[in-house]
């Protein structure tokens, strides 16, 4: 059948003509923090994950950030405060390495690092007597929830893990093609992007290499230009992969996706200017399960609207309400 196609019905304020705008001018103006209640797992390799709580009603909503986000991120701030204030209790996860505290190996985390979901909702699977689980993913933590989501379908994942306790799950400017997405981060045109993202990431190679987690020499890591030479020289080796594109090809969540069985939400826009063309797998690819919005406009990770409100939030929580709450 294919997925539902949801219509584009998002506009941008005028003063954001392009996706550069749409994505970069929302996050530089919204410096929104709040207050969570703060969970330290310890893993199974003994390294740490922090897990950011608002304790609210009997449905859980799960928020997976993008690539050196956190918690703290505009786009997860406002999503969790969106779906408490609908009832939702929310768990805003920090990957290996982003919260406030630097982690105790030598890896951090990955597009497909789904062991570390996998451990975080085996962790707190208990917790409560949750009504349903709902679990979004932000770039990168959309691809890694896709591909978490097809491992489950597949028994990759523990079997603890009930497929029919999942109600929902979300993807905002998912990274599907891992390797597509770095190519496009190398272009002159994103070198804002790209920059963005190794100054981070090489800090804190080198923070590790100073606690003796890391033996990649100093002079290496400040050479490093791309993402592709970050993954090239510490992602692939430090995971086990042979090479980048051995990484990237085994990260990918595209194989899963026809795979996926539970109520999905894909929200993507044809401007963003970092996912690349595979990103948007076409409608007949996927199931009738899957409900798909491709914008015209939004940027990534962003569609800020006219009221200052991110339009593609509100879309996503309206999607897990009537899976709550079905229409009539």
């Amino acid at each position: 059948m294919g997925a539902t196609i949801i219509p584009d019905t998002y506009i941008p304020p005028f003063y954001l003509a392009n996706g550069h705008f749409q994505t970069i001018v929302p996050h530089l103006v919204l410096c929104k923090r709040i207050t969570y209640r703060r969970q330290r797992i310890t893993l199974a390799d003994s390294d740490f994950i922090d897990l950011d709580w608002l304790d609210g009603g009997d449905n859980l909503l799960v928020l997976c950030h993008g690539l050196e986000g956190d918690s703290q991120s505009a786009y997860m701030t406002e999503m969790a405060t969106q779906a408490h204030s609908k009832g939702f209790t929310v768990l805003a996860w920090n990957y290996r390495g982003c919260s406030d505290t630097d982690n105790l190996s030598e890896r951090m985390y990955h597009s497909g690092a789904t062991s570390d979901l996998e451990e975080v909702l085996l962790a707190i699977k208990d917790l409560s007597p949750w009504q349903g689980i709902y679990l979004v993913g932000f770039s990168l933590g959309g691809n890694m929830l896709m591909k978490f989501m097809g491992e489950l379908e597949t028994g990759k994942r523990s079997p603890q893990l009930k497929l029919s306790s999942i109600k929902g799950v979300a993807a905002l400017s998912a990274a599907f093609d891992v390797m597509g997405t770095s190519e496009v981060l190398a272009r002159p045109e994103n070198f804002i992007y790209q920059n963005r993202f190794l100054i981070t990431l090489k800090q804190k190679l080198r923070r590790k290499r100073k606690n003796n987690l890391l033996t990649l020499p100093l002079k290496t890591i400040n050479q490093i230009s791309s993402i592709w030479e970050f993954d090239e020289l510490y992602t692939a080796p430090t995971n086990g992969f042979g090479s980048a594109a051995e990484y990237y090809q085994n990260a990918s969540a595209l194989p899963y996706l026809p795979l996926l069985t539970v109520p999905c939400l894909i929200v993507s826009a044809y401007n963003d200017p970092i996912l690349s063309e595979a990103c948007f797998p076409s409608n007949e690819s996927l199931p009738a399960n899957v409900s798909v919005c491709y914008t015209a406009e939004g940027g990534h990770v962003s569609y800020w609207d006219r009221n200052r409100k991110f339009w593609a939030l509100h879309q996503i929580l309206g999607f897990f309400l009537q899976q709550i709450e079905p229409l009539e």
